[in-house]
């Protein structure tokens, strides 16, 4: 690959990372996208049978009694849907219809990673108590979902460079030899 290859990355991302950093600074919200988000996780808690409800920003649940849960704009993920966004608008190796092909499915698979982070909390904090709640939020979840979106880019160049026949080879190798070494099957 060329620098000029590496060069216009750098400089598409950047101007992305800019434009986080300045959302950041100006703390800029959008209360609507927060509703939405507490409108959905209050959906999901629902559908696997809590008594749940939202009202503006808060999700709201029965267990053994009342919590509240305020849905902040940070915890909407639009910072990482914003970067997703950026590492594929910035990988110009592949032409632009591509990376519009990739943003239609990352970007809807990153806010609902966001959602389970979302839910799997709130179901951790009524479950086990504000400890639990503190750990699994701040150490597993941050790290986790930093993570996924990383590996939601780079699994979509691999894909694109490597083709589905060669990712579907790497799984049943890795499949095979997990199997080997544990004796059981997977």
């Amino acid at each position: 690959m060329s620098f000029k290859i590496y060069l216009e990355f750098l400089l598409i991302f950047s101007t992305f990372l800019f434009l986080i950093y300045f959302l950041v600074q100006s703390n800029v919200e959008y209360k609507p996208f927060k509703d939405f988000v507490a409108l959905c996780a209050c959906s999901f808690l629902k559908f696997f049978g809590k008594v749940a409800c939202h009202e503006n920003y808060l999700v709201i649940l029965r267990n053994q009694r009342l919590y509240q849960f305020e849905i902040t704009f940070d915890s909407t993920g639009w910072k990482a849907l914003l970067l997703i966004a950026a590492l594929g608008l910035s990988t110009s190796i592949f032409e632009l219809k591509k990376r519009f092909k990739f943003l239609l499915i990352a970007v809807p698979l990153i806010f609902l990673i966001n959602l389970i982070r979302i839910i799997s909390t709130i179901l951790i904090a009524t479950s086990y108590g504000t400890k639990a709640f503190l750990e699994w939020h701040e150490w597993l979840w941050s790290n986790f979902f930093i993570l996924s979106i990383f590996l939601v880019w780079i699994g979509w160049i691999f894909f694109q460079i490597f083709g589905i026949k060669k990712f579907i080879y790497i799984k049943g190798y890795l499949i095979k030899h997990a199997r080997r070494k544990f004796g059981r099957k997977i």
